[in-house]
């Protein structure tokens, strides 16, 4: 690479550049471009039965052929012609490359595993930041007595742990055959905030003659937690002694 330092003098200097492919990450770039890559295959099939819109425009634009105008003859190509206007090969091409890295790195003699063990680990710790500044809310701090700074931030700290189990334990459960796996994220299973809002529905109603039922045991995201433990609810109604044998009998096992 060539490059200029601070007195403007430009040098050349190395850099090993690790490329590899990661199944996981294509799966998570084919749903994040799932509703995207439809509606191309939709214009490619049927282009006068779309209205394309300036954000999809400027999206399209790295897939249109070069061949649209014939800049000697100013010759303009009908909309009913648009089909011409996609090139199949990028976008084929597209898809093909989904789950590469390439990863450029100053450390000439690390072993390529090496480099990407210690990128994961760098993106790992950058979440770690994310999560309690955002889901957890570690900042801003509205105490001021020493005591009780540390201990929110002890608390939210626990909370971080916690959150963590909770990702890996849905990482080692989920089997990449199951479906609703597509909607899972690729690293942690589900991000912090969405088991954050799993398990505030995870709420229990006092019903008439003293009797209980759990509420959104359905909800996809909050199943996905109980099912990564083990934990089994039944949909019907609870006495309060059936409530205490679940919290005693319901084991955590990490």
């Amino acid at each position: 690479r060539k490059a200029k330092d601070e007195n403007g003098q430009e040098r050349t200097f190395s850099e090993k550049a690790v490329v590899y492919w990661s199944k996981k990450f294509q799966k998570k770039q084919l749903a994040e471009n799932k509703s995207f890559l439809a509606f191309l295959d939709k214009l490619i099939e049927s282009p006068t039965n779309f209205r394309v819109t300036a954000t999809q425009a400027k999206s399209i634009r790295k897939f249109l052929s070069k061949d649209i105008v014939n800049e000697k003859t100013g010759e303009r190509i009908n909309s009913s012609d648009l089909k011409a206007l996609i090139d199949t090969n990028k976008v084929n091409s597209y898809k093909e490359h989904m789950g590469y890295y390439q990863i450029v790195t100053s450390e000439l003699t690390m072993e390529a595993k090496d480099v990407i063990d210690k990128y994961h680990g760098l993106s790992q710790i950058e979440d770690q930041f994310r999560v309690m500044k955002g889901t957890l809310e570690t900042r801003p701090v509205y105490v001021k007595n020493e005591d009780h700074i540390q201990a929110h931030l002890l608390i939210c700290l626990i909370a971080l742990v916690m959150m963590r189990i909770i990702q890996n334990k849905i990482v080692e459960k989920r089997t990449i055959s199951s479906s609703k796996d597509e909607q899972l994220n690729w690293t942690y299973g589900l991000s912090a905030d969405r088991i954050q809002a799993a398990l505030n529905k995870w709420q229990v109603e006092k019903m008439p003659m003293d009797y209980y039922r759990f509420l959104n045991i359905e909800d996809p995201d909050l199943k996905t937690i109980l099912d990564a433990f083990g934990i089994v609810i039944p949909c019907k109604m609870y006495q309060r002694s059936e409530l205490k044998k679940i919290k005693t009998e319901t084991k955590i096992f990490i």
